[in-house]
């Protein structure tokens, strides 16, 4: 196997982990538990398929790191998924085990020995060929829809990119990452990826940024970066969260969506006064994570770029549709809907098409201009809203239309549509209650076609 993150090789009593309680934990006990979970994942004695139910905390990341460890095939899912989009994704791939936190029941599975956390194994052997040799990870895409649309992620792909973000951001052993994001979310994955790659510290905090006992927990173990999507921003500005004192931090990262570029610039001016490193960076779940990032020298003349290719990638324009596209280790080997899909190999050799259209300064910088596809990033989760309306449309919400901007859906339903059985499907896909609006129109715009004129929609003024 490859080297990477995942072997932990550091000073065996160098701090790896923080946990909220201020428990410390060395890289040597850290890799002693993730060995001790690997082992229960391979007591069937092949390699398995687990599903990790993710929390930020010590049982998850000793089950992530033990089955990277142990070779295994590992799918990383919020644990706040909600049980029907959970039952589906089960159904559909049928993982020999099921990792939680939690004590959970689900049907077809037993409980299973395991030295911490909660073990589920499946009663019956999973069928279908074996999964491909290369193929470590699994990440969802699509918010919480429960699509069984996956990412196929290699231990390649993963280290790759753990070694751009530690090279651009230059992490040594001294830093201490704040990790407030979901490690099933690829930008907070990325965090534990990269500070364990550089022999840094992990500080999981289980509470919510707006809460007092994660400002208590920050002011007492001084993390040096501090990440977030464009809905923390936000708040932080408003509510003067980085204006308080912040001893140690030395750098602010930003993706999960497009922040606006007068936001952008209150940030860059608060990190110039205080003295910090503001990154704005772009990525997908396809390529890991990052794909690209504006240096902080170059924040205040560009505050609407997402700036250059991280070290090891290359960006370019499709000449014909201007679409961006990106070439590196990073890349996904490609989709998985199936779980007969979890056999194939490398399908996109390095290069990822992101259905983002771009255009590129005279100085080599990138700026996203539109989308070619229907998705959404709404508070650091990303949306299909074709998907979003097929839920709506196997739930009987009628005819409605989901369309938008990285600051609002809006949901136009015809007149009869059943607006609560709507509020309903919005709540189970948890979208944040500011983050949508529902209007009505008499008839949706269409075109000759028949299909839904959404370039009318969007014209309208939904968006006030």
């Amino acid at each position: 196997m490859a080297l990477g993150f995942w072997t932990l090789d550091h000073p065996a009593d160098a701090t790896a982990v923080v946990l909220p309680n201020g428990q410390v934990l060395s890289y040597k006990e850290l890799a002693r538990q993730s060995d001790a979970i690997a082992d229960a994942f391979g007591s069937l004695g092949k390699r398995s398929l687990v599903f990790l139910l993710c929390r930020n905390g010590e049982d998850c990341l000793a089950a992530y790191l033990g089955g990277l460890r142990s070779n295994q095939v590992l799918g990383l899912f919020d644990a706040e998924m909600q049980p029907e989009f959970l039952n589906s994704l089960l159904e559909n791939y049928q993982p020999d085990f099921i990792f939680a936190s939690e004590p959970i029941a689900f049907a077809n599975y037993q409980e299973a020995p395991a030295p911490r956390g909660f073990l589920y194994r499946r009663t019956t052997l999973r069928s279908g060929p074996p999964t491909a040799p290369e193929l470590a990870l699994l990440l969802t895409t699509s918010g919480s829809t429960g699509s069984p649309k996956l990412v196929r992620l290699s231990l390649q792909n993963l280290n790759a990119n753990a070694q751009s973000i530690v090279s651009y951001l230059e992490l040594t052993s001294e830093d201490r990452g704040l990790t407030s994001l979901p490690m099933s979310y690829s930008y907070g994955l990325s965090i534990f990826n990269s500070h364990l790659l550089a022999g840094g510290t992990l500080l999981i905090p289980h509470a919510s940024f707006l809460q007092r006992t994660y400002w208590d927990f920050v002011s007492k173990h001084q993390p040096s970066s501090m990440a977030g999507v464009p809905y923390h921003y936000e708040v932080l500005l408003k509510m003067k969260m980085l204006d308080r004192e912040l001893p140690g931090l030395r750098t602010l990262t930003q993706a999960g969506g497009r922040l606006s570029p007068d936001r952008v610039s209150q940030v860059e001016q608060l990190s110039f006064r205080r003295g910090w490193k503001f990154f704005v960076m772009y990525g997908q779940t396809e390529a890991t994570a990052r794909i690209a990032y504006l240096p902080p020298n170059r924040v205040r003349e560009k505050p609407g770029s997402i700036g250059i290719a991280i070290p090891g990638g290359k960006l370019y324009l499709d000449d014909d549709t201007g679409e961006l596209l990106y070439t590196g280790p990073n890349v996904m080997l490609g989709y998985s809907e199936t779980a007969s899909d979890l056999a194939k190999g490398d399908e996109l050799h390095g290069l990822l098409r992101t259905g983002d259209v771009g255009r590129r300064d005279e100085e080599g910088f990138y700026y996203i201009v539109g989308r070619l596809k229907r998705f959404l990033k709404i508070y650091g989760k990303r949306f299909n809203l074709d998907e979003m309306e097929d839920a709506m449309g196997r739930r009987g919400c009628g005819t409605v239309a989901c369309f938008g901007n990285d600051d609002r859906i809006v949901v136009a339903m015809e007149r009869g549509s059943p607006e609560p059985l709507v509020r309903e499907v919005l709540e189970h896909l948890k979208i944040h209650p500011h983050a949508f609006r529902l209007v009505n129109v008499d008839t949706l715009p269409r075109y000759p076609n028949s299909k839904i004129d959404y370039q009318s929609l969007a014209r309208q003024e939904f968006f006030e």
